[in-house]
């Protein structure tokens, strides 16, 4: 019996990573990914948001609300082509 998760056809998992400037994980940044509707998602302890969506180079990502004390937070974030990880990094406010 198939005991590994397998991905539908099509489908793909997108990692989204919200770290600050040392590669410290931000937790509980609210994060969505967008095409023509958009899907919200949190970071976790991680600082990671994960989304099983549709297979496609058009998504976009940007932050529902500022995470609390960061800022220089860019409008929309963009996937490399035929990458599935995307990291952000945020300025901590001095």
């Amino acid at each position: 019996p198939e005991t590994e998760a397998t991905i539908p056809e099509g489908m793909a998992v997108y990692a989204i990573t919200v770290v600050d400037e040392g590669g410290n994980p931000i937790a509980g940044a609210m994060v969505q990914l967008c095409k023509e509707t958009c899907l919200p998602g949190v970071t976790g302890v991680d600082g990671v948001a994960v989304f099983n969506v549709v297979e496609d180079s058009e998504y976009k990502v940007s932050f529902m609300s500022q995470p609390a004390g960061y800022e220089g937070i860019e409008e929309a974030y963009y996937f490399e082509a035929g990458a599935y990880e995307l990291t952000i990094t945020l300025k901590a406010v001095a």
